[in-house]
Formats: C-alpha cells, structure tokens, sequence
C-alpha cells in the first residue's frame, strides 16, 4: 500500500516537473525564434524519453507492479492536468 502511494506521488512529480521543463524550454525556443513545428517536436520527444527512464529507474527501485502502474498513470495524468492548464491559461486557443 506505501508503494502505491509513492507511486502516485512520484508519477504526479515527475509529471507535473517534466512538463515545467517542456514549457520552460518551448518558452526559450521562442524567444530565439525557434518556433518550427520540428522544434517543439523534439523537446516533446526527449519529455517523453525523460519519462520512461525516470519510471524505468522507479520500477528497478520498488519491483511491485502496483506501485509502477500507479507512477504511471499518475505521471499521465499529470502531464495531462498540467497541458490542459496551459491551455485555458491561453484562452481555450490552441499555438
């Protein structure tokens, strides 16, 4: 049951940081006038290599399969709170 629970914790943290750092990077890509579609392509790429390694090195640490479906569904879960934030914050407009 703690498993489960740091699970959930760390998939929320881990979501809720790695989209801080894709927005941080996405926001600096535009302010040098990197904007292209390719661009924003690989940021989200290397968030979601990011992610799977960081729940890799979870599941190599806890070894209870409740625990790692927990992390990952959380850390989606928080990926998705977190897009869905910035885009009201935007204005319901899509970039």
């Amino acid at each position: 049951m703690i498993a489960v629970v740091l699970g959930i914790t760390y998939g929320a943290i881990v979501g809720l940081v790695s989209n801080w750092l894709l927005f941080r990077r996405i926001e600096r890509n535009r302010r040098h006038g990197l904007d292209p579609l390719h661009q924003v392509g690989s940021i989200f790429l290397w968030r979601y290599l990011m992610d799977a390694v960081l729940l890799f090195l979870f599941a190599i640490v806890v070894r209870q399969p409740l625990a790692i479906v927990a992390s990952a569904v959380s850390l989606t879960v928080a990926v998705k709170i977190s897009l869905l934030r910035a885009y009201v914050r935007k204005g319901g407009r899509l970039e």
